[in-house]
């Protein structure tokens, strides 16, 4: 069954002899036959996903004669106007096409918001054209040369992009898809908001507690500052007597004493906590790890919902 309006092949101005004709889609007639398709469909959802699918792959077919085009040579500045002037009609009626999917069908919208988004790029790139130039011997020598799109049909390109976008943020199943992440989000935020506030409510009725952590932090600080003095001291005096090629040591002992220390200060601390920290502020703590790892990975998700 046939639901959509035939294309009308049209010619278009001749820019390359090896370059296929354009195909012009009768807007008004594939939009009214797309409208009338759907309400006739009712509430059959799968006969409008039927109906949209063929309706998207005529819009992507009809996209497709502006993509790959920007090695083109065009014979004139006239012939590129033209040229230029069919993209900015193509994109226009493709946000219009797009704009008819009912939001039931969501992710059919999305894919044709990211089908006008793709379009809508294509007015970035640079195309080409032949013009005419005089060398030495006062003959003219034809030249190719880049030129971008007209300045006003990039800036129609770049508001139907960023229309697409805000209304891709829209859709029932990408909404959907956000509020669960924000959920998500919201309560590992709120697992270490809850560590915090009783870690630091803890801290302020044992002064003994943050003492010995502070001792621990600032003493081991000083003396691995003073580990690594020594060492450096010691592998200088060895390189001076012996090579100097052993000063590439010196920096290798400033790490081995910093990750030696890391290593004991994080032994030290997880041993004052256990001495010291009550049953559910450890539960509390633990918590907050596992949330931790869990809002990274939500937070990359939630990064990642974007038009492609």
């Amino acid at each position: 069954m046939r639901y959509l309006a035939t294309l009308n092949c049209k010619n278009h101005v001749d820019i390359d002899k090896n370059m296929s004709l354009y195909v012009l889609i009768r807007i008004v007639e594939v939009l009214e036959g797309y409208s009338s398709s759907i309400l006739l469909s009712g509430d059959n959802i799968d006969i409008k996903r039927r109906i949209t699918g063929e309706y998207i792959n005529l819009a992507r077919a009809y996209s497709s004669q502006y993509y790959g085009k920007e090695n083109l040579v065009f014979s004139d500045n006239a012939a590129f106007m033209y040229f230029c002037n069919g993209y900015q009609n193509m994109i226009g009626q493709l946000y219009d096409m797009c704009s008819r999917v009912p939001l039931i069908l969501s992710k059919q919208r999305e894919e044709f918001l990211s089908l006008v988004l793709s379009s809508c790029s294509l007015a970035t790139r640079k195309y080409n054209y032949f013009y005419f130039t005089k060398n030495s011997s006062a003959s003219a020598v034809q030249m190719k040369k880049p030129i971008p799109m007209p300045k006003n049909i990039q800036d129609m390109a770049g508001s139907n992009a960023n229309r697409c976008k805000n209304e891709y943020f829209s859709l029932p199943h990408i909404q959907q898809q956000a509020g669960s992440l924000d959920a998500e989000i919201a309560l590992h935020q709120g697992n270490i908001q809850a560590y915090e506030s009783a870690y630091s409510a803890f801290k302020a009725l044992n002064p003994q507690y943050v003492s010995n952590k502070r001792k621990i932090i600032i003493g081991g600080t000083l003396l691995v500052i003073l580990i690594t003095f020594i060492l450096c001291f010691i592998l200088l005096g060895i390189s001076v007597a012996f090579t100097p090629i052993l000063l590439i040591t010196i920096p290798g002992a400033i790490v081995v004493a910093c990750l030696s220390w890391k290593k004991t200060k994080s032994k030290k601390l997880e041993e004052l906590d256990c001495s010291y920290l009550p049953a559910e502020i450890k539960q509390a703590k633990e918590q907050r790890a596992a949330s931790t790892i869990v809002l990274k990975d939500a937070k990359n998700k939630r990064a990642s919902i974007f038009l492609k």
